[in-house]
């Protein structure tokens, strides 16, 4: 039988215990604790629309875009160097850039005028104001 006397201050140690081991999770501001999380820009294909329009990323970053919408899209870069995404209603499409500056795509199914975007790459990112209220 155990001493209800001992059974508290057992308790009290182990969710004490409990409770710093899980303030030592991943904070980034303390080095050697574990890592911040990363992210990987994306673009949401919506229907007739690319969110957000506008992307800056540094070089050798890659952007994702997913179709979530119910019409057909396609991802067409004015740069004749990057790889165009199919024409698809759902999935994603992934695009390194390897090179700084600004990269303009469209939709090619619904025009320009309709469904265009760029991505802003490394130095050019920070003289184009995105990310300062322009689109």
């Amino acid at each position: 039988m155990t001493n209800k006397r001992l059974r508290y201050p057992i308790m009290l140690f182990a969710s004490s215990a409990v409770a710093i081991i899980v303030s030592c999770g991943d904070d980034p501001a303390a080095p050697g604790l574990g890592t911040a999380p990363t992210t990987t820009p994306s673009v949401s294909i919506v229907d007739n629309g690319f969110q957000p329009a506008a992307n800056m990323i540094e070089v050798a970053e890659t952007v994702t875009w997913l179709w979530t919408g119910s019409n057909q899209h396609n991802v067409t870069f004015d740069d004749e160097r990057l790889a165009n995404s199919v024409t698809r209603v759902d999935g994603s499409f992934q695009q390194a850039f390897d090179t700084a500056g600004e990269f303009t795509y469209f939709c090619s199914i619904h025009g320009r005028s309709v469904m265009s975007g760029r991505v802003v790459v490394g130095d050019a990112a920070n003289s184009s104001g995105v990310g300062a209220g322009y689109p």
